[in-house]
């Protein structure tokens, strides 16, 4: 005997119209994360393609080191707090300066240094950098912690309501399961996207779910901190000290990689009235961040260190998440699946749509208000 449906009928209109009017009514939203989730996976590339005169360097032998960026910045913008600078990545890179705050307002300004002549290359508000604003736009909607919290709610819905509804509304019976993932390519037009939308929508839920999940959990990182009581890292803030220099800041990156041996110095934050609460951030070679050194910029001590191999798993947890959502679990592979990943929600959105429009046709065309046939989304 045949095993019985996994949906009662009623269960199963129910949970069609669900997925069906939630994915029209948050699609423009999808459609958007999906763009800009494609394009920031290589934002570094897409933006030095975009702007070169900003952030592409002449490519010579270095010949300044960070603190001498930092000294020709000041010269450049006098009186302006440099509050992250980022070091070259590329044989052609530059410093990467971010003028007044390393916040994530687009008018906060970026200035970069060519290594090899110790130019000023250009100062511009960050909104000019494509890169940078598809990220805010990806991540918070161009409004802050609100818009983060937007996304949240959004790539909550989105999980429950379409990423999990599809594979109920697909599931054909395991004495059918092979037929669940045939495309009738030739049976006309409408059977054919019906069964792309189905099918492709099925098998990329195997990496939508979760990728969707670490985008949702990264957007609400700071309601799941409060309520499940997960905390940062502690880090002692050093007082200023009003006359007193801060060391080079050469001489942080050097601790650093003497402490973390094997990576690279990626960049330097500095905090506080006169900038004495110093970060550096390392990573591998390959781009990926590992750990982050916390300074005294007056005399040079370390306060407090994060890496995955010392800190405990309650303020671990979140940078994984977001180590996981980026794909850089298993490095450029990783990153191409979800760049492919990418493009499916794209292909749901539009098969998604036009079968909604040809039912509404359908129906205007016959007057009748009796619901049509159920089709089986994904």
């Amino acid at each position: 005997m045949p095993s019985p449906p996994m949906l009662s009928p009623r269960t199963r209109r129910f949970l069609i119209k669900l997925h069906r009017w939630t994915g029209l009514i948050i699609g423009l939203w999808i459609v958007t994360q999906s763009i800009t989730g494609l394009a920031i996976i290589w934002r570094e590339d897409l933006d030095r393609l975009l702007v070169p005169s900003l952030l592409r360097g002449s490519g010579g032998p270095v010949s300044i080191d960070v603190q001498a960026a930092l000294d020709v910045l000041r010269a450049a913008a006098p009186g302006t707090r440099i509050a992250r600078i980022e070091l070259p990545a590329y044989e052609d890179g530059v410093y990467r300066a971010w003028l007044g705050s390393s916040g994530g307002s687009l008018s906060v300004k970026v200035a970069t240094v060519d290594p090899a002549t110790g130019k000023v290359l250009g100062i511009q508000p960050l909104g000019a950098i494509p890169g940078e604003l598809l990220f805010r736009l990806h991540y918070a909607l161009l409004a802050g912690d609100d818009g983060r919290f937007v996304i949240g709610l959004l790539g909550t819905v989105y999980l429950l309501f379409l990423v999990i509804t599809g594979p109920l509304l697909w599931w054909p019976g395991g004495a059918r399961l092979k037929a669940g993932f045939t495309m009738k390519l030739d049976a006309g037009r409408a059977r054919m996207l019906l069964d792309l939308h189905r099918v492709t929508g099925v098998v990329a839920c195997v990496v939508l779910i979760p990728l969707v999940t670490t985008g949702a959990l990264t957007a609400l990182k700071p309601q799941l901190q409060t309520a499940f009581a997960l905390r940062n890292l502690s880090i002692p803030a050093v007082t200023a000290q009003p006359g007193v220099p801060l060391r080079p800041a050469d001489s942080f990156v050097a601790t650093a990689l003497a402490q973390q041996p094997g990576s690279v110095a990626r960049e330097l934050r500095f905090a506080g009235a006169q900038g004495q609460n110093v970060t550096v951030i390392v990573g591998t070679p390959r781009g990926e961040a590992t750990g982050r050194l916390y300074f005294n910029g007056y005399d040079g001590n370390v306060v407090a260190r994060y890496d995955r191999a010392t800190v405990p798993p309650a303020i671990d947890v979140p940078e994984t998440i977001l180590w996981l959502h980026k794909g850089e679990l298993f490095g450029a592979a990783g990153r191409l699946v979800i760049a492919a990943t990418a493009l499916v929600p794209l292909l749901l959105a539009v098969t998604g749509v036009w079968m909604w429009l040809r039912r509404t046709r359908a129906r205007r065309r016959s007057g009748s208000t009796k619901p049509l046939p159920q089709s089986r989304p994904a």
